[in-house]
């Protein structure tokens, strides 16, 4: 996995192209030290001449070159809004305590905001030094929550992501989409969210793009105010649950960043379970002798040797291993598990139902049925199932 700490340097990057940062200039003469002009009595009194050396030196260069972009409301992200000498800091990368000189702030990176000028450049390095010199830079021993995943080439057809790997309580959870290719770029549809056992929450979801080893963030920013959240065993769609990647690069690959993630019984658990928004039952099912009697036995027979386990990468996409074991408590799991990939709007659309059918333009699922009669069956097993449910 790429660092944690290079993926959330991205959410600092905004829709502009590329502009090249003059830190040096020929007659610049060396940089200030970072003691240069501060005093540098206890902490407490060091870290109020730092803010006071922001609020003289600092923020009026900000206020000039990047509050355009970067205060709220604003088409960057805010890393500029009030209490902005508060707010640099809590934008990971954009102050760099370990190595001040590497920081986002003075680097900027690739995008169409003014360059520093070698003098301005100096200033805001000065500073950051001196501020280093006084806080407690990162211990990388202490262990991070990633809240990423693994950049990855989409394929044609059928996607799974694996979100277990982007922070505590997140086992079991997923996310699918179909990818395509467009003129314009790439172009991600049905994109949903599947949740395990302990749920899902959420929050500001950040597309990243990478080409040839490099991160570019969604310009867009489209789902910076979301927060979803999926019941356990359950599904939501991602968004709206289209996504248009324009200039997605040939051999392009794509990750997902958030602020924050977890259970839906964790930190923001919606509460109480006599809620009408509460969705009951962990698993959702309340038809589970009609899933065992209509469902099962074409899963059985189609599905449970790829997905009962038989196959990684297939049971990881979707877990049927309950499908197979007749005690009453794994068919109720078992039923939450399939009913987690189950669009409710529109059942046929889902996965389950397209991803099997020859005529579906779903590809990058092995199995197809060779017969419209074998497909009928199933389909018409499965929505006897759906209809009790």
């Amino acid at each position: 996995m790429r660092t944690s700490l290079l993926l959330s340097s991205l959410l600092l990057l905004t829709a502009c192209d590329a502009a090249l940062i003059e830190l040096r200039g020929a007659d610049a003469g060396p940089l200030p030290t970072a003691d240069a002009g501060l005093p540098m009595g206890d902490a407490g009194s060091a870290e109020d001449d730092l803010e006071a050396r922001y609020t003289s030196e600092v923020q009026p260069l900000l206020d000039s070159r990047c509050v355009a972009c970067h205060e709220a409301d604003r088409t960057g992200p805010a890393f500029l809004e009030a209490p902005a000498y508060e707010t640099l800091f809590a934008y990971p990368s954009l102050v760099d305590l370990d190595d001040p000189a590497g920081s986002r702030l003075l680097t900027k990176g690739a995008h169409a905001g003014p360059a520093w000028t070698a003098t301005e450049a100096a200033t805001v390095r000065a500073w950051l030094e001196a501020e280093a010199a006084v806080r407690e830079p990162t211990d990388p021993s202490e262990p991070e929550d990633a809240r990423e995943t693994d950049p990855f080439a989409p394929t044609e057809g059928l996607n799974v992501v694996d979100l277990s790997v982007v922070g505590a309580g997140m086992d079991g959870a997923q996310m699918t989409f179909v990818a395509s290719r467009t003129a314009a770029g790439l172009y991600l549809s049905e994109v949903r969210v599947y949740a395990g056992a302990g749920g899902v929450r959420l929050v500001h979801p950040v597309l990243v793009v990478w080409e040839e080893g490099t991160p570019e963030p969604d310009p867009v920013d489209r789902f910076g105010e979301l927060e979803l959240r999926v019941a356990p065993y359950g599904s939501e769609t991602f968004g709206g649950g289209n996504v248009s990647l324009v200039g997605f690069p040939e051999e392009g690959e794509l990750s997902f960043l958030f602020d924050e993630v977890g259970g839906w019984g964790g930190e923001g658990d919606p509460g109480d379970p006599t809620d009408p928004g509460d969705p009951g039952e962990p698993d959702g099912c309340r038809a589970v002798s009609a899933f065992t009697e209509n469902a099962r036995p074409q899963l059985q027979a189609f599905c449970t040797g790829c997905h009962g386990g038989g196959n990684e990468t297939a049971t990881a996409a979707l877990d049927m291993t309950q499908v197979d074991d007749g005690d009453a408590t794994a068919q109720r799991a078992a039923c939450g598990q399939i009913l987690g990939v189950v669009d409710p709007a529109d059942p046929t659309m889902s996965s389950l139902f397209r991803a099997p059918d020859r005529g579906s333009d779903l590809d990058g699922h092995p199995f197809k049925f060779p017969t419209s009669d074998q497909l009928d069956g199933y389909h018409g097993a499965l929505g006897r199932w759906l209809e009790m449910e």
